[in-house]
C-alpha cells in the first residue's frame, strides 16, 4: 500500500526530528566507531583503481584526507541535521511510484483526471498528479508518529577488544591444521576453526541441519522452506545489528 508506506516514511522522520540530542551523538558514535573498524579492515584494492580513486579525492579533501576523507565519520552537526530535518516535510515532497500495472500506480485519493503521457524513449507511460490532501495536510506540531518507531538500541555487537589471539595450532599453514570439536553431543556436534590468515576481525558461522524427512516429500520439502523463512524473519531483528558490526 503506498499511502502506508510514505506513512511509514513520515513518521521514521519525524521520530528522528523528536529524538534527544543525545541519541544522535549516540548514534554518531557508533557510526564513528563502525566506520573506523571498516577503515582499519578494509581489504586490499587494485593499486591502479585505488590510485584513480584517491586522484578524484583531491577534488573534495585536503591533502591529509586523502585516504580517511571518504571512510571516516570524524563529527557531527547536531545544528545541521536539525536544519535537515526540519525540510523533510510533506510540502517539500514528490513521491514517484513505480507499477507494473497503471491501476497500482495512483494514491488513494489523488485526483485521477490527469491523462497519461508516453515517454519519448522507451515507450512507457506515465502521468503526474498532485499529492493527495491527507498527505499534504499532515502538520508535524499536531501529529504524533507511530509509537512503534524509535531509534535503534545501542549496538551491543560492536567489538571492543581486537587484538589478535594466536595459538600455536594456528601458527601451521592455512588448511594444514583440522578444526577442533568442542562439543559433541548425540543430536549435533560444533566444530571451530579459529582463522588468522588474513588477520581481520570476522566470524563466519555455518550452521548444517540434516533431516532426511525434508526430502521424502514436496510438501516436508516445502514446510521446511517455510520454518526456514519463518526462523529467518524471528533472528534478524537481533542478527541485523551483528551484521552491521
Amino acid at each position: 500500500n503506498i499511502q502506508d508506506v510514505v506513512q511509514i516514511v513520515l513518521d521514521a522522520l519525524q521520530t528522528i526530528a523528536e529524538a534527544d540530542v543525545r541519541a544522535w551523538e549516540g548514534l554518531f558514535a557508533e557510526l564513528s566507531q563502525l566506520a573506523a573498524l571498516k577503515f582499519d579492515f578494509k581489504e586490499r584494492e587494485d593499486p591502479l583503481v585505488y590510485c584513480q580513486t584517491l586522484a578524484c579525492n583531491m577534488h573534495y579533501y585536503p591533502p591529509e584526507d586523502l585516504l580517511t576523507g571518504p571512510h571516516l565519520i570524524r563529527s557531527i552537526d547536531c545544528e545541521g541535521v536539525a536544519h535537515l530535518l526540519s525540510h523533510l516535510v510533506p510540502s517539500n515532497m514528490n513521491i514517484f511510484v513505480c507499477a507494473r500495472s497503471l491501476e497500482y500506480s495512483t494514491l488513494a485519493d489523488s485526483p485521477s483526471t490527469s491523462s497519461f503521457h508516453t515517454e519519448r524513449y522507451y515507450g512507457a507511460r506515465y502521468r503526474t498528479a498532485p499529492l493527495p490532501h491527507s498527505i499534504t495536510s499532515r502538520d508535524p506540531t499536531t501529529s504524533s508518529p507511530d509509537p512503534d518507531l524509535s531509534l535503534p538500541p545501542p549496538n551491543n555487537f560492536i567489538p571492543q577488544k581486537l587484538a589478535m589471539i594466536l595459538q600455536d595450532r594456528n601458527l601451521d599453514p592455512p588448511g594444514t591444521t583440522p578444526p577442533e570439536l568442542v562439543c559433541d553431543m548425540p543430536t549435533y556436534r560444533v566444530w571451530h576453526e579459529l582463522a588468522v590468515s588474513y588477520k581481520v576481525p570476522k566470524v563466519r558461522i555455518g550452521i548444517v541441519l540434516w533431516n532426511w524427512n525434508v526430502y521424502d516429500s514436496a510438501e516436508g520439502f516445502m514446510m521446511a522452506r517455510m520454518l526456514c523463512a519463518m526462523l529467518n524473519d524471528a533472528i534478524m531483528p537481533t542478527m541485523y545489528p551483528a551484521m552491521l558490526a
